[in-house]
């Protein structure tokens, strides 16, 4: 048998990972973070609660990187080409994508919304996500003041609004929820 390459132990190390991400995401979202132990957590992702901490030095820390890590991948989404203004063929990207990632992940986005609106969770994250959503409403501003909006504010909150309640609304009901339609309607009217 020969040695393992760097390459193949940074593989292990990611696939392990995303396996203890994998299965605390499931975990915190059907229990919520404070009951869900850490031995609960390596069992599902089938590793030693010692491996799990050379990992995640905490429970908060692993919450804190499956939040960052979906975070980022939305983000990715809202202003692709990183020069600071959306088009409309970005706004309709940012829309489409949204709706796309939480019909493909609502496992991740249960948690999301669950974790965003428990105060005491939140913390872990507030920070940072302040700075997102500061940053998202800056650019959703000049968007709707470049569309000539009577007031860009109200319009940048009332989009990013409908858009946390149409997930959520999304997420508790999925059967016969109208997600195409609502999709279409928001494309049409912010684009």
């Amino acid at each position: 048998m020969s040695p393992r390459t760097a390459e193949k132990f940074s593989e292990m190390r990611q696939s392990a990972r995303s396996r203890i991400m994998d299965a605390a995401m499931e975990i915190f979202a059907e229990e919520g973070f404070h009951p869900a132990s850490i031995g609960r957590i390596a069992r599902k992702a089938g590793v030693s609660k010692g491996l799990m901490y050379n990992y995640f030095k905490s429970k908060e820390e692993l919450l804190r990187a499956i939040i960052s890590s979906g975070v980022e991948s939305l983000s990715l989404g809202f202003d692709p080409d990183r020069d600071g203004v959306l088009t409309k063929s970005e706004m309709v990207h940012f829309i489409r994508g949204s709706f796309s990632m939480v019909k493909e992940h609502p496992t991740y986005w249960k948690l999301y919304f669950l974790v965003v609106y428990q105060s005491p969770a939140i913390q872990l994250f507030e920070d940072e996500l302040t700075g997102i959503l500061k940053r998202y409403l800056r650019m959703l501003e000049r968007y709707f003041g470049d569309l000539k909006l009577e007031n860009p504010y109200v319009e940048a909150r009332l989009f990013m609004s409908m858009l946390d309640g149409v997930c959520i609304n999304f997420l508790h009901s999925p059967e016969g929820f109208p997600m195409e339609e609502i999709e279409e309607k928001m494309v049409k009217m912010y684009s």
